[in-house]
């Protein structure tokens, strides 16, 4: 019995070896991203995962899920004559959740679309940046591609509904409505707006839904008040006859164009001194929070 467990512990111990390094090598592959813009102090950055060499690393991991759950059936019955099988039970079952994480990972990207990411220091501080986004019927006027803009639903200060029509050339015009959630780290200062598509409240004639749309900005505090680090994330499936290789040349633009609209709305000042509806940033205790008398944000 011994040296059957000792056998099924060898087995056990290169599996899980080879599926590290399959997990390991499936995320670095979704980590791999390339600048492909570097300008006026804005890096653009995007990833894909093309189909066919993503469709192979999820059969070959799929493959791998199947061997271990033959390999937990039979240390199941081996822990059922033996307890002392239960260790290599359990670490083969979290090697299988270790798998499922890694065919999850692989295909979150499969349709071709380019993911795209920027960063900058931007020269204002992080209230400015704040409050331009807060304001739904300014956004056409700095988010690149977009004409129209306005609130559709708003359930609290951090938390609402944005919908936007999208002037896209050659093709049938795009619109959606995105949810809006925002959460704050008072201690650190560090901002974070994510939104997401959901059912579309325009069906305007001329216009297509877009299918998928999702991203975020994030604001971090520097040791100069006047100036804030900030990362836009966007991914975007146009839907309809917009397929990947029509859609991912402009895919870096946006964002880069998105941004530095965004910086020449701010130098204008519209937003300079206004009031952020909600604390944003931890003070001296003899001040308290900042937009104190508002209500707390929502933590996500």
């Amino acid at each position: 019995m011994e040296k059957l467990i000792r056998f099924f512990l060898l087995i056990f111990c290169g599996l899980t070896l080879i599926v590290s390094n399959a997990y390991s090598e499936a995320k670095q592959a979704l980590d791999d991203w390339e600048v492909e813009i570097d300008e006026d102090g804005i890096v653009i950055e995007c990833r894909i995962r093309e189909k066919t060499a993503q469709n192979a690393e999820v059969s070959s991991l799929q493959k791998a899920l199947r061997e271990k759950r033959s390999e937990i059936a039979e240390l199941k019955s081996l822990a059922q004559k033996d307890p002392a099988a239960n260790s290599a039970l359990q670490a083969a079952q979290r090697n299988a959740d270790e798998l499922k994480s890694a065919i999850a990972l692989n295909k979150k990207e499969e349709t071709g679309y380019k993911y795209c990411r920027g960063k900058t220091v931007a020269p204002f501080p992080i209230a400015d940046l704040i409050l331009i986004n807060l304001d739904a019927d300014g956004l056409k006027d700095w988010m690149d591609t977009v004409k129209t803009s306005f609130q559709a639903k708003k359930f609290s200060e951090t938390n609402y509904v944005n919908c936007m029509q999208y002037d896209i050339p050659v093709f049938s015009d795009r619109e959606a409505c995105a949810e809006t959630n925002i959460s704050v780290d008072l201690e650190t200062g560090e901002f974070k707006l994510i939104f997401e598509l959901v059912e579309n409240l325009l069906k305007t004639p001329g216009h297509e839904p877009m299918k998928v749309i999702k991203g975020f900005w994030k604001f971090k505090p520097t040791a100069d008040d006047s100036k804030t680090l900030v990362e836009y994330g966007t991914y975007v499936e146009p839907g309809g006859p917009i397929i990947p290789w029509l859609y991912n040349p402009r895919a870096a633009v946006i964002p880069f164009k998105t941004i530095k609209n965004m910086m020449k709305v701010l130098e204008s000042g519209k937003y300079k001194d206004n009031q952020v509806p909600f604390p944003y940033r931890k003070v001296s205790s003899h001040k308290g929070l900042t937009s104190a008398d508002s209500p707390p944000v929502a933590q996500n």
